[in-house]
């Protein structure tokens, strides 16, 4: 199975290439991309291009493929999982571990990192926190609504897979990967669930059919495959400037993600070859998801944080600080993390051991 992933073309190091990138368009993202968001003006320097948005709110605007990114690669890595997982019963126990593991990350963050900063400048209520740890509201961690995604998205994926098993065929795949989140946006409009589980799904049908291998078997060479690449890319910026963030129901993302995702993975096979570049994307996508819910609280609604975040002025330096100031934060977190699931451990054989 091992063996299998790195013959991919998103393979095990790709994919956490990936993820280090995601996660830094997701902060640049959240910090420009909604100037309604900023408690206060002259937070940062703007970049004004002479009419229109500013630069730093088109590239923020742009960075909003970050979480597409990240859905794509988790429905890409969930498919050859599976493949290990054949019996239906293990995959359950795979998706739930997977699901464990975010939540309980989500909880650390949650009471041990925003609890009490937001408990110093805003009341809580208990029942907001209660809200909250249950995932039943997002106000006090905006980012969390993905929690809520994830869960949703990986069980409908592990119940399709039984039903695949049965009768495996593309229609199915394009049913589940469209028509079901299209239904769903009608009956409910502008639910998260829709707008994101088809580039989750698109990605599970791409590992299961080998589409990128397929693409780069049907064209030999790395420049004219490249420059295809691209040019389906920008094609399909263009069009979503054109046309808007939809079409029929579904995410301009969803075809967007798969061309971006694979531009991406060959541009940082390059450059990754760089030793110090390796490590900060290795280093980043290590703490990858501490940094999602972490920085969020920059955009809280609490002026104080949010002028810590903003505190170098410059764009660019405003990202690298966020990471900086974050990453004590993160490593703390999963140190603690890790010693909340040593003391589960602990209490579990031990009780194991007095039932015997």
């Amino acid at each position: 199975m091992e063996l299998e992933m790195e013959r991919k073309v998103l393979n095990k190091k790709i994919s956490t290439y990936l993820k280090a990138i995601a996660i830094v368009m997701m902060v640049f993202h959240h910090f420009f991309a909604f100037p309604d968001r900023l408690l206060q003006e002259d937070l940062y320097t703007t970049w004004n291009l002479g009419g229109g948005k500013p630069f730093e709110q088109l590239i923020g605007e742009m960075c909003k493929l970050c979480v597409c990114i990240f859905a794509f690669i988790s429905g890409y890595g969930t498919y050859i999982s599976f493949k290990k997982y054949e019996r239906f019963r293990e995959r359950i126990i795979y998706c739930l571990k997977k699901i464990f593991k975010l939540v309980g990350m989500y909880w650390i963050a949650l009471l041990c990192f925003f609890l009490p900063l937001l408990a110093l400048f805003q009341k809580v209520t208990f029942s907001q926190v209660v809200s909250n740890v249950l995932l039943g509201s997002n106000s006090m961690m905006h980012v969390a609504w993905y929690v809520r995604f994830y869960i949703i998205a990986l069980l409908v994926l592990c119940l399709y897979s039984a039903l695949e098993n049965r009768k495996s065929s593309w229609i199915f795949d394009v049913v589940m990967c469209f028509i079901v989140p299209i239904a769903l946006d009608v009956l409910i409009p502008g639910n998260e669930i829709s707008h994101y589980y088809p580039i989750f799904m698109l990605g599970y049908i791409f590992s299961k059919y080998n589409l990128y291998e397929r693409y780069e078997s049907f064209i030999k060479s790395n420049i004219a495959r490249s420059a295809a690449s691209i040019v389906v890319l920008l094609g399909l910026l263009v069009l979503r400037l054109k046309i808007g963030d939809m079409i029929c129901h579904v995410s301009m993302i969803t075809f967007i993600g798969p061309v971006f995702c694979y531009v991406l993975a060959f541009v940082l096979k390059w450059i990754a070859k760089c030793r110090w570049i390796e490590k900060i994307l290795l280093f980043l996508a290590q703490y990858s998801i501490w940094y999602w819910f972490l920085h969020a609280i920059f955009h809280e609604g609490i002026l104080p944080i949010q002028k810590i975040g903003y505190l170098p002025h410059n764009i660019f330096l405003i990202v690298i600080w966020v990471f900086i100031i974050l990453t004590p934060v993160a490593v703390l977190l999963q140190y603690i993390y890790k010693a909340c699931l040593k003391c589960i451990e602990v209490v579990f054989i031990k009780n194991i051991k007095i039932n015997k």
